[in-house]
């Protein structure tokens, strides 16, 4: 809930930005261009076309969504690669990462270009990274050092904790060399210098480092759906059928914040 919670904050403040710059308050200067916040209706319309193709639609009201996302993958033959901005799928076990980034080097779909005619390339240019190549490349000996390295460099879980240890903040964070030297050493992250004692003695960043574990391993159990009502089955039918928005979801438990996006 934290994480989202600063992602919804970061948002707030990058739409705030873009309609000062839309009211002649804000130099362009002052917009990141690269912060994108999708529009709710975006998300329906994107499962509705991909339904329309034939593309096979997974769809939960709970649980960790990267961690499902990678257990298809893994179950799925005739999945190749994540195509995501999430590097945590250079993380889990023998996963195939595609960035966004790197779809079509060479733009053959001619995607952002100002015309209505859709290109059809007979060939795609794109890179991949393997969890393995990871490994290699920062020299660490097995996929449980990856996952430690995870912990102590800071993801979703622990970052919040981390940004809070000067000890990290001036000496290690960015640098994945040299934690990635640390996690050789030292194996765990429970001994690794800068952040041994704070295991220690705080509960919650402990909780962290374990969910990590179980989250980078997809060994995390499935969340129970808890509730049987009437009105909690049908809005969770409809999700997963992709008739309805999850945010449908968010709203009937309570915790949902309006997301206000210009395009809506």
């Amino acid at each position: 809930m934290r994480t989202w919670q600063s992602r919804y904050k970061q948002d707030r403040e990058g739409l705030r930005k873009t309609a000062n710059f839309l009211r002649g308050l804000l130099p362009i200067e002052a917009v990141d261009v690269d912060h994108m916040t999708r529009p709710c209706l975006q998300e329906v319309q994107n499962v509705l076309t991909l339904q329309e193709c034939g593309c096979a639609i997974h769809l939960q009201v709970s649980g960790e969504a990267d961690s499902m996302i990678a257990k298809y993958m893994q179950n799925d033959p005739a999945a190749f690669a994540v195509l995501s901005n999430d590097t945590d799928f250079c993380i889990f076990p023998n996963s195939v990462f595609l960035s966004v980034d790197y779809f079509d080097i060479h733009n053959e779909l001619g995607l952002g270009l100002r015309t209505l005619k859709v290109k059809q390339p007979k060939k795609l240019i794109c890179g991949i990274i393997r969890t393995e190549s990871i490994m290699r490349l920062l020299g660490l000996p097995d996929h449980e050092s990856l996952i430690e390295l995870a912990i102590i460099s800071g993801n979703d879980f622990t970052s919040p904790f981390l940004n809070n240890i000067p000890a990290f903040y001036k000496n290690y964070r960015g640098q994945l060399d040299k934690l990635a030297k640390l996690i050789c050493w030292n194996r765990v992250a429970e001994m690794c210098p800068f952040i041994r004692d704070e295991i220690m003695t705080d509960s919650n960043l402990r909780e962290a480092v374990q969910h990590s574990r179980k989250f980078y391993s997809l060994k995390l159990e499935d969340e129970e759906e808890k509730e049987d009502n009437l009105t909690y089955s049908l809005i969770a039918e409809g999700i997963k059928k992709g008739r309805l928005p999850s945010t449908v979801m968010a709203m009937y438990r309570g915790l949902y914040w309006h997301r206000q996006v210009l395009e809506d």
